[in-house]
């Protein structure tokens, strides 16, 4: 047991910073969450098997759009992509469109439509950066969203939702 604890200490205290924060954002005391969350990213740059989810905790809980879009630049710079970071990026591109920071919500919709391709929410993805594209008043980009979102699956609820922001908008 102790070979155990001396070879693996860093999981073990990383699973515990995780059920902590965790167990604090559950009963809604997301100052004590993100203290941890934000402490524990600080100090681990490398992924392992809770950083992405302490990284959701982080996002979710932090109130302040420009040091989500650091923690996540520091986090998309050290570690591989995983549904959680999706999670992440589609939080921050949620938040940037109601502060109404399109050029933030835009970088993040960028990167969830580079990576983000396998994952479930992939279309509400694409259709929540059309929403900021749209709103940013970037029709280019918008236009190549559009012409990329025709690649969906052809009865895709978030496809129908682009299109129809194409047959509404003048180019």
């Amino acid at each position: 047991m102790w070979i155990f604890f001396l070879v693996f200490p860093v999981v073990l205290l990383a699973g515990s910073d995780f059920q902590l924060a965790y167990q604090y954002y559950k009963k809604g005391n997301y100052e004590k969450s993100l203290a941890i969350s934000e402490r524990y990213l600080k100090k681990h740059k490398s992924g392992d098997i809770h950083s992405d989810k302490l990284l959701y905790i982080y996002v979710t809980s932090e109130t302040s759009l420009y040091r989500i879009d650091q923690a996540l630049d520091n986090f998309v710079k050290n570690n591989k992509n995983s549904k959680m970071l999706s999670l992440s990026i589609y939080r921050t591109m949620e938040r940037a469109l109601v502060l109404g920071s399109y050029d933030t919500g835009a970088k993040w919709g960028e990167i969830f439509k580079r990576q983000a391709q396998k994952e479930v929410f992939y279309g509400k993805g694409l259709f929540l950066y059309s929403c900021i594209l749209h709103s940013a008043k970037q029709n280019n980009k918008l236009k190549e969203l559009i012409h990329y979102s025709l690649a969906l699956p052809i009865d895709s609820f978030s496809r129908k939702r682009i299109l129809k922001i194409k047959n509404n908008h003048k180019f």
